[in-house]
């Protein structure tokens, strides 16, 4: 993979702490216009953010791969999803003082 540029790090920092970014918000990170903005995120979409594969999940038959699939993502601490509720909440706030 090639190094990344200022501006593809800048990007990628950002939809990283929130989540998602669109194309105004990369234009105001990288101070490019709209249209050049766009091609940078989708320049960096084909190259840098593509998803990782699934892991694999125990099981034997189909329907014992999803129940395990199910158990692992459906068992998920309540500590743990207020944190990420309050993670959000502050990248989301974060976000909106930005555009201000």
């Amino acid at each position: 993979m090639k190094d990344l540029t200022e501006n593809e790090k800048r990007l990628i920092n950002f939809t990283a702490e929130y989540g998602e970014i669109s194309v105004s918000d990369a234009q105001r990170l990288t101070e490019k216009g709209w249209g050049s903005a766009k091609r940078l995120l989708k320049k960096l979409n084909e190259d840098a953010m593509k998803p990782l594969p699934a892991p694999p999940v125990p099981g034997n038959t189909d329907a014992e791969r999803m129940s395990n699939a199910l158990n692992i993502v459906l068992k998920v601490s309540k500590a743990d999803l207020l944190r990420k509720e309050a993670r959000l909440k502050r990248a989301n706030d974060k976000k909106r003082a930005i555009k201000t």
